[in-house]
């Protein structure tokens, strides 16, 4: 394993499998095949991925590789598994994973929305039992795509995520459909936690449901605006500025990630700046996953938020 690797893991929790240049380097303590399997037939021919709490971009990167018409959003608001997950991207010249480490939460997920974003599908692998606001997150969630699959614990693993948190999920079933009554909910897997062998995780879908007017829509690709807002760390600066500077973008006030690079698309809603789009370019880390800036406004959004409790 290299040494760099070596220092980026040192008293971190391997959860992902580490895939680098295409090979595995290290298995994780999850089994990312056999979610894999699980997830596969349920998941959407091509388009885009959002993946809330990527960990290493596992799900992402085999997502990817397995369609040239894929793309995906990696999100990992914990900054060493970021770091790891940029190393790891890098590695694999994954120019179709953008990973974001803004903070998990719904007041960031709704940037998606305000912004008319769409998802073809939504991964929260082992997610949701680390998050305050759970239930406001996943509706949130279900307004930027019609399919999310859901891993979750048991209310009773001890250890698994905040347990307030945990206790007032209970029931992942029952919980989902008094989420979501107007979609289809379904357990699609069951197996063993990483934590403890008493009680196991189970894999659930909600989805919309056939005929409802939304599933109809086209998915468009995901807008660069929104990405650039949620700290980005990959593709590197210098992607974004390379892709940029393409001759068709010139000109253009709506900018989009596809497989393709960076394209300019027709939307109904507010144009971008050319202007705007450069100065969240130029805040992005030139090597590593943070800057100071980034750390000082991190620090002061935690402020705020132990001031509003």
């Amino acid at each position: 394993m290299p040494a760099e690797l070596d220092e980026l893991l040192r008293g971190l929790s391997v959860y992902q499998d580490i895939v680098l240049a295409g090979r595995t380097e290290r298995r994780g303590e999850r089994d990312c095949e056999e979610r894999w399997t699980a997830l596969a037939p349920h998941l959407p021919a091509d388009g885009s991925l959002l993946d809330v709490g990527a960990n290493f971009a596992w799900f992402c990167l085999r997502w990817c590789r397995e369609g040239a018409d894929r793309i995906a959003v990696a999100w990992e608001a914990d900054l060493r598994s970021a770091a790891v997950a940029r190393y790891v991207l890098e590695s694999n010249t994954a120019h179709r994973v953008c990973l974001i480490t803004a903070r998990a939460d719904t007041e960031n997920l709704e940037l998606f929305a305000q912004s008319g974003q769409r998802f073809s599908a939504a991964l929260c692998l082992s997610v949701l039992h680390w998050l305050p606001d759970h239930r406001t997150f996943l509706r949130a969630l279900g307004s930027v795509t019609p399919k999310i699959f859901i891993e979750h614990c048991n209310p009773r693993e001890e250890g698994a995520g905040i347990e307030q948190v945990r206790r007032e999920i209970g029931s992942i079933g029952e919980y989902l459909r008094e989420t979501f009554p107007e979609r289809s909910v379904q357990r699609l897997a069951v197996w063993k936690s990483h934590l403890t062998d008493e009680f196991a995780r189970e894999l659930w879908s909600v989805e919309e449901v056939e005929g409802d007017p939304t599933t109809a829509v086209a998915i468009p690709p995901v807008a660069a605006r929104p990405l650039l807002e949620l700290d980005p760390v990959w593709p590197p600066h210098s992607w974004w500025l390379r892709e940029l500077k393409r001759p068709e973008l010139l000109k253009a006030s709506h900018v989009a990630f596809t497989p393709q690079g960076l394209t300019s698309i027709p939307s109904t809603q507010p144009g971008n700046t050319r202007a705007r789009l450069k100065s969240l370019i130029a805040q992005m880390p030139r090597r590593g996953v943070t800057t100071l800036r980034r750390r000082v406004h991190r620090l002061w959004l935690a402020l705020l938020r132990r001031l509003r409790s």
